[in-house]
């Protein structure tokens, strides 16, 4: 990979966008504003009648969804401008969604299709919303390299669109090579540790700079 980079970090409670401008400098230039995606993903599945966790329940069905003209949901703030062009806001989808849903339901029970449908809308919106934004900031700081993770990372077609967009692009791109790597895990805390340790100045920065977090704690 070469810097500066952009990373994703998408999980159930919060999405950030940080430019990466040298292993030990970077900046958040997006973040959540409300629900994240995650949370979006387990709220959907719920209003579904789908069990927990949501976000992989929801994305098994959706395969079998198709596109639907009476189907439509918003992708939040993606025409935002301003201090919110790189963040995010998932609760007015998941308000569309349940207004969807009633609307449906005043004709009879949802059929399992219906269901697989809208669940393919919601995985749309979301994986849309979330590249949209990540590909607009790639735009503007021209970074050649472009990193997704956190545990939504894990979503097959978030995967293959953020790989597909990236290509297209020019860009490295940069994914957790399997599913359970996509949250915590001792290999990411390893690799971080090592990239921390590489670029400090000297044995005190590093005693210094523990002491200040266990201090903040």
């Amino acid at each position: 990979m070469t810097f500066p980079a952009l990373v994703l970090t998408v999980s159930g409670g919060h999405n950030d966008i940080y430019f990466w401008e040298s292993p030990m400098i970077y900046k958040k230039i997006g973040t959540t504003l409300d629900d994240a995606a995650g949370e979006c993903f387990d709220k959907c599945a719920r209003m579904l009648g789908l069990g927990y966790p949501g976000g992989p329940l929801l994305s098994k069905i959706a395969e079998k969804g198709v596109k639907r003209d009476d189907i439509i949901l918003p992708r939040p703030l993606k025409h935002a401008k301003d201090e919110n062009i790189f963040n995010f806001s998932f609760s007015g989808l998941k308000t569309a969604l349940l207004y969807k849903i009633e609307n449906f339901k005043k004709e009879g029970p949802l059929s399992s299709q219906t269901i697989s449908d809208l669940a393919y809308e919601v995985e749309n919106s979301i994986c849309e919303t979330l590249l949209h934004k990540l590909f607009l900031a790639q735009k503007k700081y021209r970074t050649e390299t472009v990193m997704l993770c956190g545990g939504v990372s894990a979503n097959n077609p978030l995967r293959k669109q953020f790989l597909e967009k990236a290509h297209t692009v020019g860009c490295d791109a940069f994914i957790p090579v399997k599913s359970e790597y996509c949250t915590d895990n001792a290999a990411m805390i390893g690799a971080a540790a090592q990239l921390i340790w590489r670029n400090s100045y000297n044995e005190k920065f590093l005693v210094e700079d523990v002491k200040i977090q266990m201090k903040n704690k």
